[in-house]
């Protein structure tokens, strides 16, 4: 069944999807300014790491910015190529909306 859940992501790092071995399918979007007023920073999507916001750092995980997305999904069933595991986020600025689609 699919959830959709809407987090605030601050310049701490925090854990947005568990692990989740039956995972088919994860879509986080870092709403657009137009619809979250407050969404004007950086965010950063670590893959089983807590991201660091400075950029070119290694552990900088994915940088987006308002209105842009990442998704992971299976291209056939039992894909094993799609990521089972925790995902996190950090802003380079407090109280960034996002919403986490996992199916």
């Amino acid at each position: 069944m699919p959830s959709q859940r809407r987090i605030s992501v601050g310049t701490t790092p925090v854990l947005i999807a568990n692990p989740n071995p039956k995972r088919r399918r994860i879509d986080i979007t870092f709403l657009a300014s137009a619809i979250e007023a407050g969404n004007v920073g950086r965010l950063h999507i670590g893959k089983g790491f807590p991201p660091s916001t400075t950029l070119g750092d290694g552990n900088q995980g994915d940088p987006i910015t308002a209105g842009g997305n990442i998704v992971d999904q299976e291209a056939y069933s039992d894909d094993p190529t799609i990521f089972k595991g925790e995902w996190w986020a950090a802003a380079t600025v407090a109280d960034q909306i996002i919403t986490v689609d996992e199916i």
